[in-house]
């Protein structure tokens, strides 16, 4: 797995080749997660199925990385009282996630980043 990680931001423990838990040392309760497992069912019916597991009032939206990929971004409310974005995509037959989680006054400021991010991740064929 490829991804453009934040030069500044550091690796988590639990930390593995099909998951990858990366923290912001700048912003408190900053965090993101690549994680990817064999796909087992389609996209649309994965990212449902994620929006039902959801607390509150998620927000699921299916759109188009640059260069032509399909996915689905699901944003909604943390667990911690912050915001999550969450972008699923499938690659070689890899179901792959994207989630990053920010306090509310952050998360604005870093959906972009954690969408590039999603945009620029790769599993290795």
């Amino acid at each position: 797995m490829t991804a453009a990680i934040p030069a500044t931001w550091a690796r988590g423990k639990g930390s593995s080749d099909a998951r990858l838990l990366l923290l912001d040392p700048d912003v408190p309760g900053v965090r993101m997660v690549i994680a990817h497992a064999p796909a087992r069912t389609d996209l649309a019916a994965r990212a449902r199925s994620e929006q039902q597991r959801v607390a509150g009032d998620p927000k699921l939206t299916e759109i188009t990385f640059p260069g032509g990929r399909s996915a689905w971004r699901l944003e909604a409310g943390a667990d911690d009282g912050g915001r999550q974005v969450a972008y699923l995509f499938d690659e070689c037959k890899r179901a792959v996630t994207v989630t990053g989680t920010a306090p509310d006054g952050a998360f604005d400021s870093l959906r972009r980043r954690f969408g590039l991010v999603a945009s620029l991740t790769h599993v290795n064929c």
